[in-house]
C-alpha cells in the first residue's frame, strides 16, 4: 500500500478546516456555547475533565496514557489548584 501524494495546494481548503470553522460558528451562534468566564464554570470544567476523561481515554496496561489525556488530566489539576489559591485568598 503507497501513500497517495499530496497534490492540494495551500489555497485549496482542508476538510478538517471546514469542520472547524464549522463548529466555531455553531459556538458563536449558540448563547448557551459561550464560555461563562465565572469560577463555578472552571468547577464544572474540572468535574467533566475528571469524570469523563478517564473513561473516553484510559492508562494502558503499563499506566501510560494518550497525550490528550495527559493535557487534559494538567488541565483539571491545574483548574483545581486556581480554585484553591482562590479560595485562600478569599475566604
Amino acid at each position: 500500500m503507497t501513500a497517495e501524494p499530496n497534490t492540494r495546494t495551500n489555497s485549496e481548503p482542508r476538510p478538517a478546516a471546514d469542520g472547524e470553522a464549522k463548529l466555531k460558528a455553531w459556538r458563536e451562534s449558540d448563547p448557551d456555547a459561550k464560555p461563562d468566564g465565572t469560577l463555578e464554570a472552571l468547577e464544572t470544567c474540572a468535574s467533566m475533565l475528571e469524570t469523563y476523561m478517564p473513561e473516553c481515554l484510559p492508562a494502558n496496561e503499563h499506566g501510560q496514557v494518550d497525550f490528550i489525556r495527559c493535557m487534559t488530566d494538567a488541565t483539571a489539576a491545574e483548574i483545581r489548584a486556581f480554585l484553591a489559591n482562590q479560595e485562600k485568598h478569599d475566604g
